[in-house]
């Protein structure tokens, strides 16, 4: 049947019948950091995906889970002819998961501000441009601190006002592209350690008693979530956004997130419900539901989750404990 196939359709058919049969091959670039490593995990368990990382340095971690198919990466003053050798190597998708995050930005250092827009804007803007020559389909995370949070409920084409660094040097980050998939949302999820994020700021405290915002309002994923939306994504070409706001079913106050962290990881931990002085809301909603579904079904799901369904399913996870242990 298959070969009937590729001969009526010719050469054409014939390399598209190969291509559709043949592993998947897939980079990230930067396993080392929280999402990355959490992405490069779950896809290096697909047994039909080829998965290749990217890392500044040799870590227990690459180590341990990939010793082959590992490029050694860094944005040094070279790092342009090195990311085209790298991505010259035959890949479908690739995926960003190299950034800047915001607790390591001090915006008064010139040496951060410097770093964190070769990071957080040039890059990713090359990497587009690379992606596009040679037809490689880029997936690229975005955040919902492209917004100030005065408003809540932003839409993909909400206007993008950031106050701070962080938000400002991701906004150039998020220009579409014709190969470019850019998924937007809010993160969270496991580091080893105390980490940068609020998840292990909390799971790691020593003290019996913090303070949660209950003015602070957020409607974000798990990178758990992420890495099974971006698996759906690289199986399944007919999608066709450029921005998409990927949201779970409800929104929570960060208050209220650190009451579901100590409920599901059994922490003793007293948390006094506090109002901040100012009020940030950067819950995001999407002009097209339809898609947000899709991608979650796509990703594994019979429904769009909740966050404490994307909580729980985090803590289950075998790469949670891989991650932190």
């Amino acid at each position: 049947m298959i070969t009937g196939m590729s001969q009526s359709t010719g050469t054409r058919g014939l390399n598209f019948l190969q291509k559709f049969m043949s592993d998947i091959n897939v980079l990230v670039l930067g396993a080392n950091g929280m999402l990355g490593k959490m992405v490069s995990l779950h896809l290096n368990s697909i047994k039909d995906i080829n998965l290749s990382v990217t890392s500044r340095s040799k870590t227990e971690f690459i180590d341990k889970y990939f010793n082959e198919n590992v490029f050694n990466f860094e944005l040094t003053s070279e790092y342009r002819e090195n990311l085209k050798k790298i991505c010259s190597n035959d890949f479908d998708s690739v995926i960003n998961c190299i950034g800047v995050i915001k607790p390591k930005i001090d915006e008064f250092d010139p040496h951060s501000v410097s770093e964190t827009i070769k990071t957080n804007s040039y890059f990713p803007l090359e990497l587009q441009n690379l992606c596009n020559e040679l037809n490689i389909r880029y997936i690229q995370i975005g955040t919902d601190c492209v917004y100030s949070g005065d408003n809540g409920n932003y839409t993909e084409d909400s206007f993008k006002d950031p106050k701070d660094l962080y938000g400002k040097s991701k906004v150039a980050a998020e220009i579409e592209g014709l190969n470019k998939y850019l998924i937007r949302s809010s993160i969270i999820g496991p580091e080893k350690g105390k980490g940068f994020s609020l998840m292990n700021w909390f799971l790691n405290n020593e003290d019996h008693q913090v303070s949660g915002y209950k003015n602070h309002l957020w409607n974000g994923v798990t990178t758990l979530n992420f890495a099974k939306v971006a698996e759906g994504l690289i199986r399944n070409p007919e999608f066709e956004f450029k921005t998409q706001h990927l949201v779970p079913r409800n929104l929570i106050s960060k208050a209220n997130l650190l009451e579901q962290f100590k409920f599901t990881f059994d922490k003793e931990i007293d948390i006094k419900h506090i109002d901040a002085q100012q009020v940030i809301d950067r819950t995001l909603k999407t002009n097209f539901p339809e898609t947000n579904k899709k991608l979650w079904k796509n990703a594994g799901y019979v429904e769009v989750p909740s966050i404490e369904e994307n909580i729980e399913e985090l803590f289950h996870s075998q790469f949670t404990n891989e991650i932190m242990n």
